[in-house]
């Protein structure tokens, strides 16, 4: 016969051994589950991000392609259709949402820039002609930094894209200037990124 003491220190440590177990399956269930919902989130957020990424270039895309001299008029038309569809109010504010959403501070200082830039050239004739197209290409500047945490200046993405840079580069800068002119004024106590 066993003496009592033993066999409550067996039934004891049975229970301690059945009880880490029991922890430790249930610690693997909630890792599995844990594991499910981030690969879940992970595969909607970079469709999110993704589609966000799009938006912005389409745009920029179409607005570039929709005042292109080298295009027919049939052509430049169809994409000022595009502009004017990405224009529209529900879609800038589901742009400007999702891009709230994902961004950080610098790129929401520099979504603010492009919705300002955006006003001024929609009711100014004196905004110059690449100004929209520079803000919209520092914001996408701006994004890809944040979240990507790839670097591209903005001048550099109006030397891919536009086809005669050489050509239009004093216009460009003319459009540059004044987007960090009005930044510094909507900013005025930082500096330039």
């Amino acid at each position: 016969m066993s003496d009592p003491v033993t066999a409550a220190l067996e039934a004891f440590t049975k229970g301690a051994i059945q009880k880490m177990e029991e922890s430790e399956a249930r610690r693997d269930r909630d890792f599995s589950y844990k594991l499910k919902e981030l690969e879940f989130y992970k595969s909607n957020y970079d469709k999110e991000i993704k589609s966000l990424f799009d938006d912005w270039f389409n745009f920029l895309q179409n607005a570039l392609l929709s005042t292109n001299k080298y295009l027919s008029l049939e052509e430049q038309k169809k994409y000022k259709k595009a502009v004017a569809e990405a224009s529209k109010p529900e879609t800038v504010v589901k742009r400007t949402i999702k891009t709230m959403k994902y961004g950080g501070t610098e790129t929401g200082k520099t979504l603010a820039l492009v919705n300002q830039i955006t006003i001024i050239s929609e009711a100014d004739d004196e905004c110059p002609f690449f100004a929209k197209q520079y803000a919209v290409c520092m914001l996408l500047s701006t994004l890809k930094k944040e979240i990507l945490g790839q670097e591209i200046t903005p001048i550099t993405m109006m030397q891919i894209l536009t086809n005669d840079y050489i050509k239009c580069a004093e216009l460009i800068n003319e459009g540059r200037c004044y987007v960090e002119e009005k930044r510094a004024e909507l900013f005025p106590d930082e500096q330039m990124i």
